[in-house]
């Protein structure tokens, strides 16, 4: 048999008590449960299995969602962050100083909030030439980055990792 279950309060002076109300599933009682239940949650069974959960509303102090991606838009947080490594080979930097290079990045827009900076594991070569290169990120575009070197040209390949933030 199916299932709408919920809570109801009830008030004393001191306290909220929370009683545990179950009802045959008709759509009468699940209009019914929507009114009662506190903070508007209920649950919908079938032999003993929960299947369906009514997402507490957001001016109750809920997400008002089902899903993480949902819940965050429905109440103004970031999407989650993305992360990836991008290879800069040494041909890519052009110019006579400073020297720039402008890789592919594919979630990288116009607008969105990014952090770049060293890749994790880099060789001791690697390190050094960063250090002497002075790189930061000048721009960004749909789908690519453009670093700036204001230091000495790279010579060598070199790890970048780029980081969406919300």
């Amino acid at each position: 048999m199916k299932w709408i279950k919920y809570q109801i309060a009830q008030e004393n002076d001191e306290e909220i008590i929370l009683l545990t109300k179950k009802v045959g599933y008709s759509e009468a009682n699940l209009a019914i449960a929507g009114e009662e239940a506190y903070n508007g949650q209920y649950t919908i069974e079938e032999d003993g299995v929960s299947f369906e959960e009514k997402p507490l509303a957001v001016e109750l102090g809920g997400t008002g969602a089902k899903n993480a991606q949902a819940a965050r838009t429905n109440i103004g947080a970031a999407s989650a962050s993305k992360a990836m490594t991008l290879n800069v080979p040494a041909s890519s930097w052009a110019g006579a100083g400073p020297y720039t290079a402008t890789v592919t990045c594919s979630f990288a827009t116009a607008n969105n909030n990014l952090i770049i900076g060293a890749g994790g594991a880099l060789s001791k070569d690697q390190q050094e030439v960063m250090a002497a290169a002075m790189i930061v990120c000048t721009s960004q575009a749909a789908g690519s980055v453009t670093l700036t070197a204001f230091g000495k040209m790279p010579e060598i390949n070199l790890p970048v990792n780029v980081l969406e933030v919300g």
